[in-house]
């Protein structure tokens, strides 16, 4: 089986219509009519995937595993480098 497109995914207003884009700008979801209900339901697809990056589909699909969703809070948790420089270079 395929993998899906890569993410992030962008819900786009084209002309009077709605299209979901991949992170390079390829149509994933045909044009829907502009319609709020369209755009509300186009935001609310991409906000799903986009949330749920890095979490196999089949556990999606089987209903995701607690250890699964506590190993990802953890990995956004890890601190990043400091924002403050280091000491000078010589």
């Amino acid at each position: 089986m395929a993998e899906h497109s890569p993410e992030p995914w962008a819900s786009v207003i084209e002309f009077d219509r709605v299209a979901i884009r991949d992170q390079d700008g390829r149509k994933i979801v045909g044009e829907m009519y502009g319609r709020d209900e369209d755009e509300a339901n186009a935001r609310r697809a991409v906000a799903c995937v986009n949330a749920c990056r890095g979490i196999p589909t089949e556990s999606l699909e089987g209903g995701i595993v607690p250890g699964e969703i506590l190993a990802l809070i953890a990995k956004w948790s890890e601190p990043t480098a400091p924002l403050t420089p280091g000491p000078p270079r010589s």
